[in-house]
């Protein structure tokens, strides 16, 4: 019975320490100048459906003030006492990449869990908050790369040169 009741705690202890940190709030650090990532920065999306912007309530205290925005699917939604805010982007919003970040402390996610965060230029909502999108909602049936990056010198066409 003693062997018994060892076997448990041996079991249990580590797996709530394992499960206390479920409730604890994700940090990320940046990856943007990783070889696998530099690719997005300044790349332009287009939103290939409606999606949900989000003004997230960080935890651990839940109010009513924003501390960053997140683009997700309409479908499925989420709720919880973080969400303050939420609205709808249309099809066609386009979001401009500026970072890509990394969460170092998500051991339960499947891979590795990364988010960008984003402008949207042509919005006429100017945010005093970090937008997100999961990068896994980008080059998806989500969104789509545009082809034209912003600031992008013209590219030569075929044919003769104009004549100055």
């Amino acid at each position: 019975m003693k062997n018994f009741r060892s076997l448990i705690w041996s079991l249990l202890l580590p797996s709530a320490g394992i499960f206390s940190g479920c409730n604890t709030h994700a940090k990320f650090e940046e990856v943007s100048a990783e070889v696998p990532y530099r690719a997005y920065i300044g790349a332009v999306y287009a939103l290939e459906v409606p999606m949900h912007l989000s003004g997230v309530h960080a935890p651990p205290s839940y109010g009513k003030s924003v501390d960053y925005y997140v683009i997700h699917p309409t479908s499925p939604s989420w709720s919880g006492p973080e969400l303050v805010t939420r609205d709808t982007l249309p099809k066609g919003t386009q979001i401009e990449i500026a970072s890509v970040h990394r969460c170092t402390n998500c051991i339960f996610d499947s891979g590795d869990r990364l988010e960008a965060i984003v402008r949207m230029p042509h919005n006429r909502t100017q945010f005093d908050r970090p937008i997100k999108i999961p990068l896994k909602f980008l080059n998806s049936p989500y969104s789509r790369k545009k082809a034209k990056q912003p600031n992008q010198p013209p590219q030569p066409t075929r044919g003769k040169a104009p004549r100055i």
